[in-house]
Parts: C-alpha cells; structure tokens; sequence
C-alpha cells in the first residue's frame, strides 16, 4: 500500500477458525449420532476411500413408532428415537459409525467386521434397547439387516442389500404375527 510517497506492507494473518456449527450441522440433535448430511459426505466424498475398507453396514428400522406415536404420543415416540440411538452409541465401538438415516431408521458402520458379527451387534443393540426401554415402560421393536462390504460391491449394492434383509426380517415378523 502507498500512501503519501510511502511503501507500507500490510500483514495479515489468517487463522483459520474451527467450524463450532460443523459438527452440530452433521450430529442429528435428538439421538446425538452422525445424521444424514454426515451420510452423504461419505459417500459423496472423494477423500474418503470406502473402498479400502472392509465393513458391514447394518440398516435398522423402529417397527412400532406409528403405534407407540398414536397410543403414547410424540414426546414419547422422541424418547423412543433418542432410545435406540443411545443404544446404538452404547453397543458400538469408537472406531464405528452409528447415523440416523431418517425418522426411525438408523445406519451402522462397523469397520472390519463381517456380516455374522454385525449381527452379533444388532443382538447387543437389541438388549440394550429393552434395558433402556424400561424407564419409558413401553417395548421399542426394531428390525434390521446387515450387508458386508468388500472391494467387489459398490456402496449402492451394500444399502440394497442391507436394506432387503431388514425387509425379510419385518416379512417373517408379520407372518408370525398373523399366525398368532
């Protein structure tokens, strides 16, 4: 800059601040978990290689949200989201992912563990909901399904077939409830 017939030099320094809303823009405020637009990063993100990874994606659904929404009302039915997210957060290690992908559907990504583990973790999710639930006196029911991921499947594949499993799963639920 020149001012005067005189050369000053102006120095600035940009420090680059932490985002303190980033995290909260990518935290769902009810469960605490990643949310959707974490979801979305991932998989849209060059910078992260899922390929390189093997992990096992495991979809989970609350069953009876609507019910316990009409019988018990939706503070009740927040209770029940905020449930099965401390419950996912609980059963999960730190170097895993838990998200809410939706209302009441959930994803988890367990790093380098195959489908059979996953659904020793969907087991563990499961008890730890009943534990929880018992405050609220209400039974949480949740379906899943899991997928493996590996070098030959694309993140498309591993969502379907995650996603067709927790289907099966809701399927033979229905059916023995109709038996009964």
């Amino acid at each position: 800059i020149s001012l005067f017939n005189d050369t000053y030099y102006l120095i600035t320094i940009v420090r680059m601040l932490q985002c303190s809303d980033c995290k909260k823009a990518l935290t769902d405020a009810a469960t605490g978990l990643y949310n959707r637009n974490y979801w979305e990063r991932i998989v849209k993100s060059p910078d992260y290689d899922y390929k390189t990874k093997n992990f096992s994606l495991i979809f989970i659904d609350v069953d009876n949200l609507k019910e316990i929404n009409d019988t018990y009302g939706h503070i009740i039915g927040d209770k029940v989201i905020e449930t099965v997210g401390q419950a996912i957060k609980n059963c999960i290690r730190k170097e895993d992912s838990g998200l809410r992908y939706g209302g009441d559907e959930f994803i988890v990504l367990l790093f380098n563990r195959d489908k059979k583990l996953a659904y020793k973790v969907v087991k563990r999710i499961r008890s730890e909901i009943n534990r929880l639930a018992t405050d609220l006196g209400i039974e949480i029911q949740i379906s899943a399904g899991a997928a493996y991921y590996d070098t030959f499947r694309n993140m498309a594949e591993i969502i379907s077939i995650a996603d067709r499993n927790l289907y099966e799963e809701k399927r033979i639920k229905h059916m023995k409830a109709k038996r009964r």
